[in-house]
């Protein structure tokens, strides 16, 4: 029998004594160890029958005693009370709802699949309750004890009953709710403009879903203003809404953002929010005319002056040490040997970003005839002048073919492990790129 149902147990009095003399019954319910059932209960007495109604799962024994003028006799009958069985469920994606409550809850963030899993061996049939048919799919797994229950979630709220028939034909149902999470919005301000080299300040702005509560927020670089988020990959991920980016001159830093709550449910910015660095172009420097690089003569008994120009005006000249600067002028004092002189002429933007240029003014040395042999900066960037770009100072160029082989200070070297960096040095050429696993140039 079912937990729930009532049966009827019945005595056949047929004994000489019984029929034709007085005599009493005696009716009592029994577990499997003789104390007192709790499983089912007498509901209603009869002269020779009684109806027993089924509480729990288990083993009920009625037992008879008739005590009659000639004796007692005794007898029992078993029943069986199958279940309620337990309904063991597996989410294989949602959430389930942290706090206790009278029948199961899971959730699902908006857009997405709740899929639970029931697993019931002692199932014969599982059906859904005709107001959940449209809109959760039973998918059979290993029919008919397994099966997922399928709902997208699409704002609203659903409660349902599972009915369970068993393989006895006993009939339970249980009660399962569905609950759509909302989700997250997220917006990023678009940041201040900030000077090449310089991080620019990206702020997001989240509006809560379902919970107040945010787990992550990555941040994803896009090609472009209009990119989708689905184009980019993610550069940083934080757990305050804020990223600090370098955007690079020109193409600037196209961020979108991608935040996520406590439940697992995403937010995602609709449009990348687009910083950008002002890089002014460089000016042009210029030295008694000539661009980039100029060269004099110089005696050992007296200073040189050098006229200063650029493009465009009101830009700020340095000098090295040593090197009077004057209004648009520059004076090196009297020199023995050949100088390289390393001028920068500095411009600032509305905005206050700066951009320099460098002036080279070799300081040649006259001869014993008056006369000066001005040295050659290498210009040429299929050469190598050991600094490439040409630096003034670097002179003459040396073609690729004709640099030495690579010669390294040890063939092998052993450190002891430790947070500490070492430094690998080369002894020829002075340049080039060092490659391996933990090393850094």
């Amino acid at each position: 029998m079912c937990v729930g149902e009532t049966v009827t147990v019945t005595a056949s009095l047929d004994a000489y004594q019984l029929e034709n003399g007085a005599y009493s019954l005696a009716w009592s319910l029994l577990d499997e160890a003789g104390a007192p059932s709790e499983a089912a209960e007498v509901v209603q007495f009869g002269d020779s029958s009684v109806i027993v109604h089924a509480l729990a799962a288990g083993e009920v024994h009625v037992a008879l005693q008739i005590t009659g003028a000639c004796g007692v006799a005794q007898d029992t009958v078993q029943l069986t009370v199958e279940g309620p069985y337990p309904n063991n469920y597996n989410l294989l994606s949602g959430v389930e709802f942290e706090f206790p409550t009278p029948n199961p809850v899971y959730m699902q963030c908006l857009g997405d699949t709740l899929v639970l899993q029931y697993n019931a061996p002692w199932a014969s049939e599982v059906n859904i309750s005709a107001l959940a048919l449209d809109v959760v799919d039973v998918v059979d797994v290993d029919p008919p004890h397994v099966g997922n229950l399928m709902w997208l979630s699409a704002g609203e709220n659903l409660s349902f009953d599972v009915e369970y028939i068993s393989n006895e034909g006993c009939v339970y149902y249980d009660t399962l709710s569905f609950r759509t999470l909302f989700l997250p919005e997220i917006h990023v301000f678009t940041p201040d403009v900030v000077c090449g080299g310089e991080e620019a300040l990206f702020e997001a702005e989240v509006i809560p879903g379902s919970t107040g509560i945010m787990d992550t927020y990555d941040w994803i670089q896009v090609s472009g203003p209009t990119a989708p988020a689905g184009s980019g990959s993610v550069i940083a991920t934080s757990e305050l809404p804020l990223f600090e980016g370098f955007p690079p001159c020109n193409v600037g830093l196209h961020i979108h953002a991608l935040v996520t709550d406590n439940y697992g449910c995403v937010g995602v910015t609709p449009d990348p929010a687009s910083g950008y660095a002002s890089c002014p172009a460089p000016p042009d420097a210029f030295g008694n005319g000539a661009l980039g690089t100029v060269a004099t003569c110089n005696s050992p008994d007296s200073s040189v002056t050098l006229s200063l120009s650029g493009i465009p005006e009101g830009g700020v000249w340095s000098v090295p040490e040593g090197i009077v600067l004057g209004d648009s002028t520059a004076t090196a004092p009297p020199s023995e040997g050949n100088n390289y002189i390393n001028l920068q002429y500095t411009i600032t933007s509305d905005l206050g970003c700066l951009s320099s240029s460098g002036l080279c003014w070799i300081e040649a040395a006259e001869d014993s005839t008056e006369t000066c042999d001005i040295p050659e900066i290498c210009d040429n960037p299929l050469a190598c002048n050991y600094n490439y770009p040409p630096q003034c100072g670097a002179v003459g160029c040396i073609e690729l073919p004709d640099l030495p082989p690579a010669n390294i200070v040890q063939d092998s070297l052993v450190f002891c492990q430790s947070d500490a960096s070492h430094a690998l040095v080369a002894l020829q050429p002075n340049m080039g790129t060092w490659s391996g696993t933990g090393v850094t140039n």
